[in-house]
């Protein structure tokens, strides 16, 4: 269980896997590799949702990253077991990548540990990710477990033991969120994969989405019609 300070929010493990696919779809096209999910229903929790995210982020890049030419990730989540108010949950993540040497599977958690082939050549390098995630593991009182072969690809296995969300949570959680639906936004941003990322986010809210390529065209949008919201 997370003992830092803060309010924990509930956190619904599927919706924050959808956030974290909906910004690596990109990557994913370009190298090709198909991304799944099995997220059990009651999957919600009581948590940081920047530490779920995080480690969800960082795994399922880093499947990305060191996959093949249609390649394969398969993302999931299921509930072992209930103690009280704690269930602990299991996340697994399974790539169908390069996969790693038992030799580097004892520095993969080392940051910008590398992993280099016979003649000496990088092979790939793990720079801060999974050394921030054993981190944010460790202080939820979880595990993590990688198996993984050359050639075959690697499964990385997450325990943590968390707080269950009750009803009057979620409702608290529900009756917190803006809700956006229905209103007219412009959105300025000039770099098109960024904007294509934030129209999918804010469409899928119920927003009515107007997009600006730059500051000036975004005045005189927001000149010709005040009704609309100004966002970045």
């Amino acid at each position: 269980d997370e003992t830092e300070g803060g309010e924990h929010e509930v956190v619904d493990v599927g919706q924050t896997l959808s956030r974290v696919f909906r910004m690596l779809v990109p990557l994913a096209d370009r190298q090709a590799v198909k991304l799944t999910a099995s997220v059990e229903k009651g999957c919600t929790i009581l948590s940081f949702e920047d530490d779920a995210y995080q480690i969800l982020f960082n795994l399922v890049e880093n499947g990305i990253k060191y996959n093949r030419e249609n390649g394969r990730i398969m993302v999931g989540c299921r509930e072992l077991e209930i103690k009280g108010e704690m269930a602990v949950f299991e996340l697994r993540c399974e790539d169908t990548g390069i996969g790693m040497s038992k030799e580097y599977l004892k520095h993969i958690f080392e940051p910008f540990s590398q992993e280099r082939n016979d003649s000496g050549s990088t092979q790939q390098g793990i720079g801060l990710g999974m050394s921030i995630v054993k981190g944010l593991i460790e202080k939820m009182g979880g595990t993590i477990k990688i198996k993984s072969e050359e050639g075959i690809g690697s499964t990385f296995i997450i325990r943590i033991p968390f707080k269950l969300a009750s009803a009057p949570d979620t409702v608290k959680k529900t009756a917190a969120q803006m809700d956006i639906s229905g209103l007219n936004l412009l959105l300025v941003e000039d770099n098109e994969l960024n904007a294509e990322i934030a129209k999918t986010l804010l469409s899928d809210e119920g927003a009515n989405l107007t997009v600006a390529e730059d500051g000036l065209q975004a005045v005189r949008m927001f000149q010709r019609n005040r009704k609309v919201i100004l966002t970045q």
